[in-house]
């Protein structure tokens, strides 16, 4: 198995004028491991007409199945995605990995990502809802700035550890609410990193079984948070509206 991977590293490397060793549906990966990829960079192809883009848990190349456990350095660097859904297996988001991106709306990183690196996410302007699964994670020097319409970060659990003063930009700290599970509220003001954020609110978890949905062009169009289209907003929470989570 090594010699089989050691053959593929070095063909690759040696044939391959792109930053990445192969391609499957429009996704470029580079190797890890013997059994683990990267999303990688590939400045030849950005997805123009794609709203959402599902990275895969496994890809199959020459016959073996690869698990996808990190998006590299500069992977959707200037993509054009609004929305991007990160299988369970991801571990780390590196460095500058989607810089750039003007139409990205929405993200939800796995429980799985234990590491967001240094601008991750910069420049992403049209970024309005970040949900985090779990916040037991390591936050690089700003790795969350630059993104001016990021106003609602959901926390769905885990216990807050210390993080960089300087994870997220001071106007995300100052203008962006940070929602955390019921009863954790005192938790977060208490933890290095999550206590600069000027806004904290508790809100119950159960109401975020948020699935991405695919965006209508038309407006008014409503789904709960199970990704059920809905005709109105009923009782009070939280929906999501023409793509965007809304507060009724």
């Amino acid at each position: 198995m090594k010699k089989y991977f050691l053959f593929l590293f070095l063909y690759f490397s040696a044939s391959n004028a792109y930053c990445y060793d192969f391609e499957v549906n429009g996704v470029t990966y580079s190797f890890l491991s013997e059994n683990e990829v990267e999303v990688s960079d590939n400045h030849s192809a950005n997805f123009y007409h794609v709203k959402e883009l599902s990275i895969p848990s496994e890809v199959l190349f020459n016959g073996k199945s690869f698990s996808v456990v990190q998006i590299g350095e500069y992977a959707f660097d200037n993509d054009y995605f609004s929305y991007i859904k990160l299988p369970s297996c991801i571990k780390k988001i590196c460095r500058g990995a989607f810089r750039n991106c003007e139409q990205l709306e929405m993200v939800m990183l796995p429980s799985s990502v234990s590491k967001i690196s240094y601008k991750a996410f910069e420049q992403n302007n049209k970024l309005s809802t970040l949900i985090i699964e779990n916040c037991e994670l390591l936050f690089s020097d700003e790795a969350i700035v630059s993104c001016p319409q990021l106003l609602s970060i959901y926390i769905k659990e885990g216990n807050p550890q210390e993080i960089s003063l300087k994870a997220f930009s001071k106007s995300i700290l100052m203008y962006a609410t940070l929602f955390v599970p019921m009863g954790m509220k005192e938790k977060f003001t208490l933890t290095k990193g999550w206590s600069e954020f000027r806004n904290i609110v508790e809100y119950d978890t159960s109401t975020l079984g948020l699935h991405l949905v695919t965006i209508d062009e038309k407006k008014d169009i409503i789904f709960d948070l199970s990704g059920r289209r809905i005709n109105k907003m009923g009782r009070r929470g939280i929906y999501i509206k023409n793509g965007k989570p809304s507060y009724h």
